[in-house]
Order: C-alpha cells, then sequence, then structure tokens
C-alpha cells in the first residue's frame, strides 16, 4: 500500500516464448486525507434543556494552507454519536458525550473529528408545584395556600 503517488512498471513475458513480452506503466495516485477541526467549546448544559443544533460551518478543513468550512467545500459529511439525530443533540442523559464529524471530501477521502457535550443534573424537571389560585383577601385577614 503505497503512501505517496507511485508509479510501477510491468513487464510479462511468456516463459515459452522470452522473446514474446509486453510493458506497461501503472500509477498509484495518493491523496492526503482531509485535515478537519471543529474549535467548538460546548458548555456544560442541563439534562433535557432545549436541543442543540450542530452545526456544519463550525467543522472546518485544512485546504491550500487556510482553514475553511467544510459547508463551503464540495463533499458530504454527518454528525454521529450517543444522542444525534441529523444535526440535532438532545440532552436526555447526563454524562460527557462525544460527538463526531465524518466528512468525505470531493475525491472519496475520509476523515472523522470529534468534539464532547457534557451533560448534567440541574434540577429535577419532572417536580411540579402548584400553589393554588390567586386569592384576594382584606387588609389584616388571613391567607391560606395549599400545596
Amino acid at each position: 500500500m503505497p503512501t505517496q503517488s507511485t508509479c510501477y512498471f510491468v513487464v510479462c513475458c511468456d516463459p515459452l516464448y522470452p522473446a514474446c513480452c509486453d510493458t506497461d506503466t501503472v500509477c498509484v495516485y495518493v491523496n492526503e486525507l482531509p485535515i478537519l477541526q471543529w474549535n467548538t467549546n460546548y458548555p456544560s448544559v442541563c439534562q433535557n434543556s432545549a436541543p442543540i443544533y450542530l452545526d456544519s460551518n463550525n467543522i472546518l478543513v485544512y485546504v491550500n494552507n487556510n482553514w475553511v468550512p467544510v459547508s463551503s467545500l464540495g463533499g458530504s459529511g454527518s454528525f454521529s454519536g450517543p444522542f444525534v439525530t441529523g444535526n440535532i443533540f438532545t440532552p436526555s442523559t447526563i454524562g460527557t458525550h462525544t460527538i463526531c464529524y465524518t466528512y468525505t471530501d470531493s475525491v472519496g477521502c475520509t476523515n472523522t473529528v470529534c468534539n464532547t457535550i457534557n451533560v448534567i443534573f440541574c434540577c429535577d424537571t419532572t417536580f411540579n408545584i402548584s400553589a393554588g389560585n390567586d386569592t384576594t383577601i382584606c387588609h389584616g385577614g388571613v391567607a391560606i395556600l395549599r400545596m
């Protein structure tokens, strides 16, 4: 498996008729894998908070000595990881979750870059309290609150 573009010279001769030979050259061109960068620093989010949009404009690829968004180039990519659907991460489970973006460039070379999102416990989102209906009393009166 060549690691750089290489050409091979092939000679094939008939063992019964050594004068009958043919030659050919075949070249194998090696394209570099895309170099990716995902610098977004996601703050910790509360469990069951709003979904997080994963933006491919934040994924950069190194092209001609410049970092450019993968979305501005040919090729394709997708996000993957726990609780990821399309470009949406749903913070439903506590813990540090690794989210990856896999990009295939216009010549078919693929690479992956990953990031993390930490989901923390903030409060019990299933706990609801009701102090009852508003009430009006006269000055000096007593208000009874029921829960």
